[in-house]
């Protein structure tokens, strides 16, 4: 029925073409295939947060995460907003997550105190912990012996990621 003026830019339509438009012909007929409007939710007074794939006029494409509330007068308003590049990353960063946790090589992360945050498989095994909480909280100079430790860490505050030979603690 109505449409900020954001709305019709982002998606390059005037007002009265939107106007013209029901709401699925914004959105990928196939996924509303797959996974309809929950309409039943929002005519029992739910609130729904979904996303999907949006067009523009142009036929481009964007992932949308859109809010939905059932108004009292049984009208229907929505906040969409593009979170295309936040899912760009999301994946890139559970890509990296995975890759981090199943690598050969031990690996562990800090916060800049020295209390170690993360800690992946290959070094619980290699430094022989049967499991990664054991570590995880801990300062680095309890499995690191020498102040060798101290300058690599410093090193990596500085100039960001630094690799370095330290002696670990069994």
């Amino acid at each position: 029925l109505d449409f900020n003026d954001g709305a019709c830019q982002y998606l390059g339509y005037s007002r009265s073409e939107l106007k013209q438009l029901k709401v699925t012909d914004l959105f990928v007929a196939n996924d509303l295939f797959k996974k309809p409007i929950r309409f039943d939710e929002l005519q029992a007074g739910k609130r729904t947060l979904d996303y999907r794939k949006e067009k523009r006029k142009d036929g481009s494409l964007f992932t949308a995460e859109i809010n939905t509330i059932m108004l009292s007068d049984g009208n229907m308003m929505a906040l969409a907003r593009d979170i295309t590049e936040k899912a760009k990353i999301e994946q890139d960063l559970q890509l990296k997550d995975h890759a981090i946790a199943t690598s050969i090589s031990g690996m562990r992360i800090t916060d800049l105190d020295g209390k170690i945050i993360y800690t992946n498989d290959a070094l619980c095994k290699m430094w022989g912990y049967p499991d990664k909480d054991i570590l995880n909280g801990r300062m680095i100079t309890e499995v690191f012996n020498g102040a060798t430790v101290f300058y690599t860490m410093n090193i990596s505050i500085e100039d960001g990621i630094e690799y370095g030979d330290c002696m670990g603690k069994r």
